[in-house]
């Protein structure tokens, strides 16, 4: 995970934000750790944490990005669906 998501969702853990949803989404090269990671400070910080997220290994190709765009379509009709 990059430094400033780290910090970014240690921030949100203390706003208590319950009962938002959220999802983790991006891409990785190697290990494909932080996904899981980013997942679990969403659900410590009381985000109603959306799994699995979305994510594609190094740089995304035509079809990845438009499956990205369809999961960030179907994320915002669950938001919009409360």
């Amino acid at each position: 995970m990059l430094p400033n998501m780290g910090s970014l969702l240690i921030y949100l853990k203390g706003l208590g934000a319950k009962g938002k949803k959220a999802a983790a989404f991006g891409t990785f090269g190697w290990g494909g750790g932080a996904q899981k990671d980013m997942e679990e400070l969403l659900a410590k910080s009381c985000f109603d944490a959306v799994e699995p997220g979305f994510n594609c290994k190094w740089t995304p190709q035509q079809a990845e990005l438009e499956a990205a765009e369809k999961y960030g379509y179907e994320f915002a009709l669950k938001i919009k669906a409360e």
